[in-house]
Order: structure tokens, then sequence, then C-alpha cells
């Protein structure tokens, strides 16, 4: 086995290590209250059904379809920054985005400046609650 694969290897299981200390054990966005799980899940998303993606906090992403529907990706682990700059780019050479992608969040004072990347959660179907 080369050392790239090892290192590969050694930097997988550190992050498996980390995904059980994800967003599960916090308060959720404010945004959250109007919606309510279904317990549906998808895997991925078609590029061409997202119409915009909307992040919460450094755990949370909304993604509104084409269809109207909505889902919450809720990220493993922390990604840094995400919350204030609410804003990611991805790279795919599939025609959906996974949640097995990376996504990569952007400094909006700089767009050509990365400020790190993130893996991304399962897509968790929401409906929104009817209006009280």
């Amino acid at each position: 086995m080369k050392l790239s694969q090892i290192a590969c290897m050694a930097g997988a299981l550190a992050l498996a290590g980390c995904a059980t200390e994800g967003s599960q054990d916090r308060e959720p966005p404010e945004e959250l209250s109007k919606y309510t799980v279904t317990g549906e899940t998808e895997q991925c998303l078609s590029l061409s059904s997202i119409k915009q993606s909307k992040p919460l906090d450094d755990y949370n992403i909304l993604f509104e379809t084409r269809g109207n529907e909505t889902y919450l990706s809720r990220l493993p682990t922390r990604c840094s920054g995400l919350g204030f700059e609410r804003a990611f780019s991805y790279s795919t050479s599939l025609t959906k985005l996974c949640s097995t992608d990376i996504i990569t969040v952007i400094d909006s004072t700089n767009p050509s400046f990365r400020r790190g990347s993130c893996g991304l959660g399962v897509f968790e179907k929401l409906e929104e609650k009817p209006a009280e």
C-alpha cells in the first residue's frame, strides 16, 4: 500500500470518527420551526431540479427544488464559516448532488478564496407547516 493511500484512509477514518459529533445534539435553526420532517430521505438530488440552496448555519443547508419540495441536508460535522458566509461551491461529475459530495465554503470578501471543505448529509424531505 502506498503512503498516499494510507494517508487517505487515515483521513477518512478520522472524519468517520468525527461524524458522530454532528448537528444532532444542537438546537435547530429558527427557520426550521416552520417545517416538519416527513421521514423521507434522498441520497441525491438532480442538479437540474435544485432551484435554490440556503445555508442556515454551519451544520444545515436547505435545498428548494423546482417541484416546490424542500430538503434539509444536516452536515455530519461542522462546516466552519458556512453559516456566516452563506455561500458554497461544489464540483461533481454526475448530474446529481449527493450526500457523499463535498462542498467548499466561499469567502464573500474574496470569492477566489476558499475557506474549507465539508461533506453533505442525506437530504431529508420537509413539509411546510400550515399557517396558524
